[in-house]
């Protein structure tokens, strides 16, 4: 050893300035008996000795701190290229060849620790370069360079000079340990990091923990009790890949077995140990800990220790929320933080929707005057006087009761046409781009499309004072209870039935085939493209039936109300792991049952719609006003499905695509990494990156902006801004009480029947759960993006929702017993417990 390196068992290297934040803190655990890799740290010395003669070339750091972000983007490559091309200082290299031959592994890990790193007030997480997998010894002093270049990478300056901190003082370190294969890894946080609590909270993968820290992978999470490190809570999650280490170096993802897939991460040993192993770090570091682990053969190995830096900090913003805002108005906050092409989308989709309330004085179009601050969208509404708003109401009313004579929606009548030639012509737009540049201007077209679609077209589709209550005027004229309403418009035949029908059919087809069967039960997609089962007969025939089906639906994304769907979700093309994982769940079910399950839905119908015609056949006017609500509640149910596949699925879908395709060319350019950093870069900047000649590598511009990103999603944006919110005025009706009452949850009926079954939560965030037949779906709300799945399962409980959105609706063609507006059932709800959902009292009675 010299002073260029130190092992991690050398007592110098509990020493931040030696060793950096964190090779102190694996040096502090490794000699304190804790269970760390061997390795060794190239210290700051050698840091120090590498960029002594650059410091003319690095002084352009000390002048970028007010500099723009183009100037800080350029000061951070010139001192990293500075960096990169250095060299090491005597003696450096022989003390890393001997140690690395001492630790004797063939692959090591190697990382940053700068001593402005893993500190109580700044973290760093995720800021610097490290590297896992690396093979040869060549390689390691590579990475070590590229290492030592983060330092000053444009999003590492933004971060220190947010932070206050120098760009002189800072030094690197290089932690280098042996390369583990473990059998699971993650982090565990010795309080809760969101709400502060005494509780440890732990997520954990299979493989490395790669994807854990990054938030990509597809992980469980524990909270356990600090002291007793009994469990509190578990949300085990199917884990279909895992990261591992690449037998050529570096990582690679690859598939996990079915049948540990839905197996815990953890075992309860193991949690008991890493519960004790937290509070010993909290004794040894004086404080909350960020801790990264792995287990191999169900043995704890510490990968490193940080203060926790999150807990009661609030991310502030970068400009006064108010700054630039006409106060005198009440602005509300629409949404989290945006990427800054969402932003641009916003503000277009914003002028549409202007355009919409100027003609039909729409309520749900007034608001469209937004405000931009730190990431967020705000809006105000636009004063209009009252004779002016019921002229506008007139003129609309008129337009969609001429279509409702007609026997057809307003949508269907006029509007579905309009979107089908904006359609059309993206579609020729698409066809003609034959350079980089068409490209971009074929996908603002997409989004400027979206925006008049979805700005515009969408909130004129009915009457201003909204859609008819059919539950409301079906009472009034039957005396009934409006839950009887529900039967009247059930099995009526709309784009989404149709869709059901033919993952229905695809599901038929898996089910011939015992082959093709246990794939789609095992969840092994990836096999559809293998060579020993592609050729089977009926393998082709699916195949040619799912492209047919893709034709249609294939730009779905889910999007509609109530749904989780948001501005990067992918399509049915862009993922085929989501139509999948449908036809999987009705491969699982007795697919006559549901044929004759639909019939009876169908003629329960048409009796009881007989039935009462005979009721009302002695009053004439309330049978006619019968006949002619239930006609239009009929168009109701056609329209909100098939205005939703043109709205919302194929226009907003072939808006993601049109995006997802810039990105795979600025990907295959060599420009970014992943096709959806694209988000990160405006309408004007992608223009201008496919006009100029030389193809700068925006890398750094995108780390910028997803740490930027990161810390607006932290930030705690008011929900109003300006001008205090006046209280709302309930005229003194009483709310129907719902919630947890005792046994049982009240919510709203909103589809007739009972049912048992095994409670499935949903959440917003959280990797989709696997549903079985007759699994009760419970969820904050659920939209179009699982309404495909409605027809197997045993019922439905919604947090919030209404009894005129897509999952109510299609829970009725199915007879799935739902009930919505509970407030609290996906929080109240156990995952896996047994659950009785009453559609017709409107209550969810909990079991065991």
């Amino acid at each position: 050893m010299n002073d260029f390196v130190v092992s991690l068992s050398d007592p110098l290297a509990r020493d931040p300035a030696v060793t950096g934040s964190k090779g102190a803190a694996l040096a502090r655990m490794a000699q304190s008996a804790f269970p760390v890799p061997p390795g060794f740290v190239i210290t700051t010395s050698a840091f120090r000795s590498a960029v002594a003669g650059l410091s003319d070339g690095l002084a352009i750091l000390s002048k970028s701190s007010s500099a723009s972000e183009n100037a800080l983007e350029k000061a951070g490559t010139q001192a990293r290229r500075l960096i990169l091309d250095a060299g090491f200082p005597r003696g450096a290299v022989s003390g890393i060849r001997s140690s690395f031959k001492a630790i004797g592994s063939p692959a090591v890990s190697v990382r940053s620790s700068s001593t402005a790193e893993d500190l109580a007030h700044a973290s760093f997480a995720g800021q610097y370069d490290s590297f896992l997998n690396v093979t040869s010894f060549s390689d390691l002093l590579e990475k070590v360079r590229r290492v030592w270049a983060s330092l000053h990478s444009p999003h590492v300056i933004g971060y220190r000079r947010r932070n206050g901190m120098s760009h002189e003082d800072a030094r690197m370190a290089v932690v280098v340990q042996t390369q583990l294969s473990p059998d699971a890894s993650g982090v565990m946080f010795t309080r809760d990091p969101v709400t502060g609590k005494n509780q440890f909270v732990i997520s954990a993968a299979l493989g490395l923990g790669e994807g854990v820290v990054a938030g990509t992978a597809q992980t469980d999470r524990f909270v356990l009790r600090p002291r007793a490190g009994t469990l509190l809570s578990s949300d085990i999650s199917p884990k279909k890949h895992r990261v591992v280490p690449s037998p050529r170096g570096g990582i690679r993802t690859a598939a996990t077995d079915a049948s540990i897939q839905e197996q815990p991460a953890l075992t309860k040993s193991q949690l008991a140990g890493l519960a004790a192993t937290g509070r010993s770090l909290v004794d040894l570091f004086g404080g909350p800990q960020d801790v990264e682990f792995a287990t191999i053969d169900g043995k704890i190995q510490l990968l490193q220790s940080r203060p926790m830096t999150a807990i009661d900090q609030k991310v502030p913003p970068d400009e006064p929320w108010e700054a630039n805002l006409d106060r005198k108005f009440t602005w509300e906050r629409r949404g989290g933080a945006l990427f800054r092409l969402e932003q641009d989308a916003a503000v277009l989709r914003l002028k549409h929707v202007k355009d919409c309330y100027d003609e039909t004085g729409s309520s749900m179009a007034a608001s469209h005057i937004g405000h931009v601050t730190n990431g967020h969208l705000y809006v105000r509404a636009n004063e209009v006087g009252e004779r002016t708003l019921r002229k506008r109401y007139r003129i609309q009313t008129e337009k969609v009761d001429a279509s409702l004579k007609k026997g057809k929606s307003y949508f269907e009548d006029v509007l579905q046409a309009i979107v089908e030639q904006r359609l059309l012509e993206l579609k020729m737009n698409r066809r003609n781009a034959e350079n980089f540049a068409d490209q971009v201007d074929y996908m603002e077209a997409c989004i400027e499309t979206m925006g008049y679609v979805q700005g515009n077209l969408h909130w004129r589709q009915g009457k201003p004072g909204g859609r008819l209550d059919w539950h409301k005027i079906f009472s009034e004229i039957t005396g009934e209870p409006g839950c009887e309403a529900n039967v009247f418009v059930q099995a009526i035949q709309n784009r989404m039935t149709r869709l059901i029908t033919r993952i229905r059919e695809l599901a038929r087809i898996v089910q011939s085939d015992p082959e093709l069967r246990r794939l789609f039960i095992r969840r092994d997609f990836e096999e559809l493209t293998s060579t020993k089962i592609s050729p089977r007969p009926k393998v082709k025939r699916f195949r040619t039936r799912f492209k047919a089906m893709m034709r249609v639906y294939g730009v779905r994304a889910g999007h509609g109300y109530g749904a989780e769907s948001r501005f990067a979700t992918a399509t049915w093309n862009m993922d085929h792991t989501l139509p999948f994982e449908f036809i999987a769940a009705y491969v699982e079910q007795d697919l006559d049952e549901l044929v004759r399950r639909e019939r009876r839905a169908r003629a329960d119908r048409l009796a009881a719609t007989s039935r009462m015609r005979r009721k009302l056949a002695s009053d004439p006017e309330n049978l006619d006003r019968f006949d002619r609500s239930l006609a239009e509640a009929k168009i109701s149910v056609r329209f909100l499905e098939d205005h939703n596949y043109y709205m919302e699925q194929r226009t907003i879908g072939t808006m993601r695509e049109s995006i997802f395709a810039v990105g795979q060319e600025l990907v295959s350019r060599g420009q970014i990494d992943h096709a959806d950093d694209v988000f990160h870069f405006s309408i004007d900047e992608l223009k201008e990156i496919a006009r100029e000649q030389t193809r700068h590598d925006l890398r750094d511009r995108v780390r910028v902006r997803a740490g930027e990103m990161a810390r607006r999603r932290r930030m705690k944006p008011p929900t109003t801004l300006g001008t205090k919110p006046e209280p709302t005025d309930s005229d003194g009706e009483q709310e129907k009480p719902s919630g947890l009452d005792g046994e049982v949850i009240r919510g709203a009926s909103a589809s007739s029947g009972r049912a048992t079954g095994r409670a499935v939560i949903a959440l917003p965030d959280r990797e989709r759960p696997r549903i079985r037949p007759g699994d009760i779906l419970v969820a904050p709300n659920v939209g179009p993006d699982w309404t495909p799945a409605f027809a197997i399962i045993g019922g439905l409980v919604l947090d919030s929702g209404s009894l005129s959105q897509h999952a109510a609706l299609v829970a009725r063609e199915y007879r799935i017993p739902s009930v919505l507006q509970t407030k609290e059932a996906s929080r109240v709800v156990r995952d896996g417990q047994t659950i009785t959902v009453d559609g017709d009292a409107g209550v969810v009675e909990l079991g065991i």
